[in-house]
């Protein structure tokens, strides 16, 4: 049993940079071919508010499906929006093995920051305390978002635009959903490296090591870049990341993260140890969350998982308007969608995410029943 979980990594740790991976139908890779079918015509499926640009799986290191929509096609680039975040901790996991930063160091370390307690756990854990509600129960137009990423003010400088506001909770003590803190290990990354690397510090030591050759990064008016919601990638360099973590952070016999990195991101952040308040305006405080990427666990006071349709250690890297990187790490399973969705309901939102989930893990199960 060792020595096959040990090919299929090395499979997938071979298949990481490739232009193309090696094919496979639904049926060779472990699906029912009728179920998985109805997969595809679910998740494709153009509706009112919800419009799917791309969407890919790969099993065990092999593409099983490919198909683009609207007009998009597999070189061009989409916009990430959040999905960004998972490429901010596959960095912090890259600078930390070069002893560049640790977790636990202070952001006023790398960045000249009036919130002095708040450390870089902190950030990766939506858990600063910086006042923040990034979608507004009572006022989605109120949202902090629309103003941080949309607005002059802000644009000059989107990290001390952040870093101006107040410290609504004690650092740790409340998870709060937050672009802010995004934006602020952003930051901190520009401190944390040479200037003279900075411009090519993520090309070099991720983007190009991974084959990810579509990523572009819009910079604010200091130069920051601004991945926390304004990069761009192809649907196939989103499936390149979602390896990486299959991996364990190794490239070609490389290892480009700490060897507990993909376990510190997939554990639940310490501020959810309490029930999540009922009455939180910030309609983005609604599943467990790790470092920088959505988990598929319960947090404390929770009835049942977000996604019970899906393993427990599932994780999800999703974006504004429908972007999602889903990586089951058991079943080797990467799945990608872009698209240009419209919905405004969180719930009708998870709805959709429900949908879809259940209709390709469902056909994994039949497949390798």
């Amino acid at each position: 049993m060792l020595k096959t979980i040990c090919l299929i990594i090395t499979l997938v740790f071979a298949n990481l940079a490739q232009a193309d991976w090696p094919r496979r139908t639904p049926a060779q890779a472990g699906f029912e071919p009728r179920t998985f079918n109805s997969f595809v015509r679910k998740a494709s499926a153009q509706h009112l508010t919800f419009k799917t640009d791309s969407l890919l799986v790969i099993k065990d290191g092999h593409l099983v499906f490919e198909g683009y929509y609207n007009n998009y096609h597999q070189d061009q680039r989409h916009a990430l929006f959040s999905l960004g975040k998972t490429m901010i901790n596959a960095l912090y996991g890259i600078m930390e093995h070069q002893g560049l930063v640790h977790r636990d160091d202070l952001l006023s370390q790398y960045y000249p920051t009036g919130h002095s307690s708040v450390t870089l756990r902190h950030l990766l854990n939506m858990s600063s305390g910086i006042d923040w509600i990034e979608e507004d129960s009572k006022d989605l137009l109120a949202s902090d978002p629309w103003f941080a990423f949309y607005s002059r003010e802000s644009y000059r400088d989107m990290p001390a635009w952040v870093d101006a506001r107040g410290q609504a909770h004690s650092a740790n003590t409340k998870f709060n959903y937050s672009s802010g803190d995004s934006g602020l290990l952003v930051a901190a990354m520009r401190g944390a490296v040479a200037e003279s690397d900075y411009a090519n510090f993520a090309w070099k030591n991720l983007f190009r090591p991974l084959g990810m050759n579509t990523v572009a990064i819009e910079k604010d008016g200091s130069g920051f870049q601004a991945l926390h919601g304004s990069g761009f990638a192809s649907t196939r360099d989103i499936a390149r990341l979602g390896l990486l973590y299959l991996s364990h952070g190794v490239v070609e016999g490389r290892q480009l993260w700490p060897a507990d990195w993909v376990n510190f991101t997939a554990t639940r952040a310490p501020a959810q140890s309490t029930p999540a308040d009922p009455n939180d305006r910030n309609l983005q405080n609604n599943q467990a969350y790790g470092a920088q990427i959505w988990l598929n666990i319960k947090r404390a006071g929770d009835k049942a998982r977000p996604y019970p349709e899906l393993p427990s250690n599932a994780l999800l890297g999703l974006g504004s308007r429908g972007q999602i990187l889903m990586i089951l790490p058991t079943e080797k399973l990467i799945m990608v969608r872009t698209a240009t969705d419209s919905e405004l309901s969180v719930t009708n939102r998870k709805d959709y995410r429900h949908g879809i989930f259940k209709a390709l893990y469902y056909s994994l199960k039949r497949g390798g029943s």
